[in-house]
């Protein structure tokens, strides 16, 4: 069974890269990628932005004397930068540079599960994550909140899945204007003004409709789990001749040949939420979940996939 992959698949793909991408990216491991100009290298410093108590927590929009406009604006752009280098790197599969831009605390919420995670380890298995394709989409309300930390929302595209999440940067203490993506929290997104809705109930450890249809190339997906356990909806693009199967037999957290991961989403026991998935091309795409059941097994394993078809030209 495929335990390895659920291991840190759901992690390492959920949250996701804090990462950010213009339209036209292409993630492959060892590639070159760019967005406009940002390559997967280390940017320089960014000139220090001194927080007094009337700056901080302030948008950037607000004009006050403590905090000329110029200098936010500065910090803005340097750190928009550092979010698509670092999405540079997850794309390119260059983890070892994107592992000195980020804080073991953001390691962690992303690759562990919430404790912290030295680098080391992160390097350890960084070989056999998956290389989500990642663009950018927007960098907004960028706030400084002390000495040294500031925060800002991001839009983005990770596979297909339009994600909003708010970002905590900091400034490495001993190296002025050098900053790091310290942690990540996911806020809702909404679905652009054209779309499709899609609903669909998870009962029984069955999606309910198992065969989902959508006229959009935009689709909001509401879930509702009645169920006592976590369930998810991962929804993937498979390769002519790839069946579901591969995902239970494959070794490690990887996807297998043929697999291209395009969102996912988990819904607490008992729970609801919803996914947003942009730009898919017509087709149908396959649904599992490949969180564990209670004895360890994947629920894929005991039935529990689903299908999405895209009708819209």
């Amino acid at each position: 069974m495929h335990v390895g992959f659920r291991s840190w698949s759901a992690r390492a793909v959920r949250l996701l890269v804090l990462a950010s991408f213009f339209a036209g990216v292409i993630g492959f491991r060892g590639s070159a990628v760019t967005v406009g100009a940002v390559e997967c290298a280390p940017p320089g410093p960014i000139d220090s932005l001194e927080s007094t108590p009337s700056a901080a927590a302030t948008p950037i929009t607000a004009n006050t004397k403590a905090t000329p406009v110029s200098a936010r604006d500065q910090l803005k752009a340097g750190l928009t930068n550092l979010v698509q280098v670092v999405s540079a790197c997850r794309s390119s599969g260059d983890f070892e540079t994107m592992s000195t831009l980020v804080t073991e605390k953001y390691l962690g919420q992303v690759y562990g599960g919430g404790p912290r995670m030295s680098r080391g380890t992160f390097l350890a298995i960084a070989d056999s994550l998956p290389i989500p394709n990642v663009r950018f989409r927007g960098f907004d309300d960028l706030s400084v909140i002390g000495p040294g930390e500031a925060r800002a929302n991001v839009l983005l595209i990770v596979g297909n899945q339009l994600l909003f999440q708010r970002l905590t940067f900091i400034e490495e203490p001993n190296r002025p204007g050098h900053w790091m993506i310290d942690s990540v929290e996911p806020l809702r997104v909404n679905a652009p003004r054209d779309h499709a809705n899609v609903r669909v109930t998870v009962t029984g450890n069955r999606y309910s409709p198992d065969a989902l249809t959508a006229d959009n190339r935009t689709v909001n997906i509401h879930v509702s789990n009645s169920d006592t356990e976590d369930h998810e909806l991962l929804v993937l693009k498979l390769a002519d001749g790839v069946t579901t199967s591969a995902l239970l037999t494959s070794e490690g957290p990887a996807f297998p040949d043929g697999v291209t991961y395009l969102g996912q989403v988990t819904i607490p026991a008992r729970g609801s939420g919803r996914m947003v998935l942009v730009g898919l091309k017509p087709g149908t795409y396959a649904i599992v979940d490949l969180l564990p059941s209670d004895n360890g097994v994947p629920h894929l394993a005991v039935g529990m996939s689903a299908t999405l078809t895209i009708t819209a030209q």
